[in-house]
């Protein structure tokens, strides 16, 4: 069996913003404050001020009017005549989604709470403060890290140290022998923080507009908001701390959430490319004739008791090239594959209207065909037996698709 999509950490932080976090969590257990409608309006203003709150109800049976610290300070008379209509779009419910609230926050100062048929509580801006909300975007910033190292991998191959300093190679290779010591298994780009992986993002132009930034510096800006947010956060702090505006933070929060809706995508997508690699049919040429290695038509196989590879220089990461590019780079590709002491012979993959040449080697070793891959910057390459066509991705030298060679 094949590996399916890869688990998705974003869709885990949003299905909790979405169905089981709700306002009711946000709330404290504090009762909402109320003002006496005939209470004179300076004495409400010293204690809303006092309490530091910005709004409160008016005591009256089923509360339907609130007054404004602000409509209250110069005042003289009782409460009431300042007091104003809780209308239906002040109102959210107890059980609405967390990430719903937000949204409106985005939108307007406060919202009243209502639990059954009683306003309970207000949410306001100020309430991005609360551990919750914090929680719900870390968690964010953890699931987009994951996918950059897988989006880091692929877009360079593995060959992404170049694009973080002498300094903090030394200290992310210094983070993974800590992880090795203590029976850990990771990868080295695990070591990596979030401040190295949005530096390599911002460094892989492709994967820098895939994830919506025009150029580097707009990616740098974003990076640098990002990282503060995350930083906050880590250190116990709230999201205000990081960013005191709190219109600025609902911005940051949809930045952070786009961000990691971004890079989850682009990771199914390549889960859709190993589909579209596995559906193509194989061609190769043995004794100077073309046979179909794969598909409906499969001819027997031609190496008993053998396995055999297919790989290609054309297309890196899946930029089409000229004719011309792509034969000079699979003749490049031939050189170093005879240099390793393979014999290489013409392959072909066809799906529809797309083919795309390459070679194929028999009784090859996995790392050296994978290095080769990743060398010439190929997101794939063929596993062949007598039985099964096995896609590997190169970077991550996994199985990520499998199907039976001969198909119907």
């Amino acid at each position: 069996m094949h590996p399916g999509p890869p688990f998705s950490p974003v869709a885990v932080v949003l299905n909790l913003a979405e169905r089981a976090l709700t306002v009711r969590h946000l709330l404290g257990r504090a009762p909402l404050h109320s003002v006496p409608g005939d209470e004179e309006c300076a004495t409400a203003y010293a204690r809303l001020c006092g309490l530091g709150l910005d709004n409160a109800i008016l005591e009256e049976g089923p509360p339907h009017h609130f007054v404004r610290r602000s409509a209250l300070a110069g005042r003289s008379g009782p409460a009431r005549e300042v007091a104003e209509p809780i209308d239906t779009s002040m109102i959210v419910a107890a059980d609405l989604p967390l990430a719903a609230l937000i949204e409106m926050l985005a939108l307007r100062d406060f919202v009243f709470v209502l639990d059954g048929a009683e306003v309970s509580g207000i949410v306001t801006l100020a309430d991005l403060q609360n551990p919750i909300i914090g929680l719900y975007v870390f968690g964010l910033l953890v699931a987009t890290e994951r996918a950059c190292d897988q989006l880091i991998a692929r877009y360079t191959n593995r060959d992404w140290k170049r694009l973080v300093s002498p300094a903090r190679l030394e200290k992310i290779q210094e983070v993974y022998n800590d992880r090795v010591a203590t029976n850990t298994e990771i990868d080295l780009l695990a070591c990596s923080n979030l401040d190295d992986r949005l530096t390599m993002v911002a460094g892989i132009a492709q994967l820098r507009s895939a994830l919506g930034w025009r150029s580097k510096s707009q990616a740098d800006k974003a990076a640098k908001e990002i990282k503060r947010v995350r930083n906050s956060l880590a250190h116990g702090d709230t999201l205000l701390s990081a960013v005191p505006d709190p219109r600025a933070a609902v911005a940051a929060i949809g930045t952070v959430r786009r961000l990691a809706e971004t890079a989850w995508r682009l990771v199914d997508d390549d889960q859709n490319l190993w589909k579209i690699h596995l559906a193509t049919t194989l061609h190769v040429e043995v004794g100077g004739a073309d046979i179909e290695l794969s598909g409906p038509d499969a001819a027997a196989w031609p190496w008993p008791g053998k396995d055999a590879w297919i790989i290609t220089a054309a297309n890196p990461m899946s930029l089409l090239q000229t004719d011309r590019q792509n034969e000079e780079a699979n003749k490049l590709l031939a050189h170093d594959l005879r240099r390793v002491g393979y014999a290489p012979v013409r392959a072909t993959g066809l799906k529809g209207s797309w083919r795309e040449d390459s070679w194929l080697v028999t009784d090859a070793e996995e790392v050296e065909l994978l290095r080769l891959g990743c060398r010439y910057r190929q997101r794939t390459v063929f596993h062949v037996t007598d039985t099964t066509v096995t896609v590997v991705d190169c970077s991550q030298a996994r199985r990520v698709a499998r199907r039976a060679r001969r198909s119907a």
